[in-house]
């Protein structure tokens, strides 16, 4: 393509496209490729298409957008054969990521100690324009063994999708009992958390 845009990528996650070359002459195409202009840092090529490439071979770029920061970014990709200089335009915006975790606590009550009580849900929503990925859901605190979580949310949640982790309180200590559950998310976004609370019997 003469022009390739990226779209919307959440900053610090890369989408990637392939640019194709092929040789149409008649002896091996000696070349060079190279990513310039204003934001050219935000773009990566792919080792994927080598010189010299054969009489009738393809080969193609992987061309990799990795936002830093938030913003529009354009670059171009250069190919110099020869004497001959092509470039292609490229552009993407990086947006913030963003998502919510509801609810932000939990009260399981009292349970018997070795009993486990009824499942609670937490839902992880992206609240922001691209793609976020859910990179680790925890147990933290100051008692998180006595708590049991089953998460659904080790995932790349698209705008406006959610997932869902499942809690248990199953306590083996007698007493007030709390912990966090805590969710870590890429597009630099702080963690979030959801405190859990309840009571061995």
């Amino acid at each position: 393509p003469k022009f390739q845009s990226f779209g919307v990528q959440t900053v610090d996650t890369f989408r990637w496209r392939r640019f194709n070359l092929e040789n149409l002459g008649n002896v091996p195409l000696q070349f060079s490729a190279s990513l310039i202009g204003r934001d050219a840092t935000s773009f990566k090529i792919g080792n994927s298409c080598r010189s010299p490439l054969a009489v009738g071979q393809t080969c193609s770029f992987v061309l990799f957008f990795h936002p830093m920061t938030v913003g529009d970014k354009a670059a171009q990709l250069r190919v110099v054969v020869g004497d001959d200089v092509r470039d292609r335009p490229l552009s993407g915006t990086g947006v913030p990521g963003s998502f919510t975790v509801t609810p932000t606590s939990i009260a399981f009550g009292g349970i018997a100690i070795g009993s486990a009580s009824d499942a609670r849900i937490v839902t992880v929503t992206n609240t922001g324009q691209g793609l976020l990925p859910i990179e680790s859901v925890r147990l933290d605190g100051a008692r998180p063994g006595q708590f049991v979580r089953v998460s659904g949310c080790e995932m790349a949640l698209r705008a406006g999708e959610s997932c869902h982790v499942t809690i248990y309180f199953v306590p083996k200590l007698k007493g007030p009992l709390s912990a966090l559950l805590v969710i870590d998310a890429g597009g630099l976004t702080e963690p979030k958390s959801a405190t859990l609370t309840g009571k061995g019997l």
